[in-house]
């Protein structure tokens, strides 16, 4: 198997969006965000025999769950590791939204700010 032949397995997209599907329940997002943020339809995937994400849907996965492991580095225990997203944020990119809601009005780019905000914050702790 080449170095990139995992991006293209099904097992890879699957245990990935699993892994997703459990974090964002996690974040107590309702269906709608989680379809906003995967920009994939959940009823999808319950029609999938085998899961085979886009490219865009690869990286949102990713940003998620960098945005997690970000999280578990700030944050030492599980009411800020999992609420960080749902709690309203006035630093700046956020300016008074949550995360979440950041994420999902910015679009891709939404998920990809949040993380890099968590990267640079844990850079400092």
């Amino acid at each position: 198997m080449k170095n990139d032949d995992y991006l293209q397995d099904p097992e890879v997209h699957w245990a990935g969006l699993k892994t997703v599907l459990f974090i964002l329940d996690k974040w107590q997002c309702n269906s709608i965000q989680k379809e906003r943020l995967l920009n994939l339809k959940l009823v999808t995937i319950d029609l999938m025999s085998d899961v085979h994400l886009t490219e865009e849907q690869l990286f949102r996965v990713s940003y998620i769950l960098n945005i997690h492991a970000e999280l578990q580095t700030i944050f030492s225990n599980n009411d800020n590791i999992y609420g960080f997203m749902t709690m309203k944020n006035l630093n700046a990119p956020f300016n008074g939204l949550t995360p979440l809601d950041f994420a999902i009005n910015q679009k891709m780019d939404g998920l990809k700010i949040v993380m890099e905000h968590l990267i640079s914050l844990s850079m400092k702790w």
